[in-house]
């Protein structure tokens, strides 16, 4: 459980810092997606291959609601 616990907290982080980490992201504000570049996808891909699996496949709005309440303000 703890790994899971643990895995999934990494997985927020990951989020979290791409979707705040820059200023003048292409953001979606009705389904909360990020709407970046490719180059800008490439570059954030480069420096960590594991936000290729975030760009594939963004969080829900269901699961980053979750994740604040479980992750959020500790």
């Amino acid at each position: 459980m703890k790994n899971k616990y643990d895995s999934m907290r990494k997985e927020y982080n990951l989020w979290k810092s791409l979707k705040n980490g820059e200023t003048g992201l292409g953001w979606n504000e009705s389904t909360k997606q990020l709407n970046c570049s490719d180059e800008w996808w490439k570059r954030k891909i480069q420096e960590n291959p594991k936000v290729l699996a975030i760009q594939n496949n963004q969080p829900s709005i269901q699961l980053q609601e979750e994740w604040d309440q479980l992750f959020g303000e500790m």
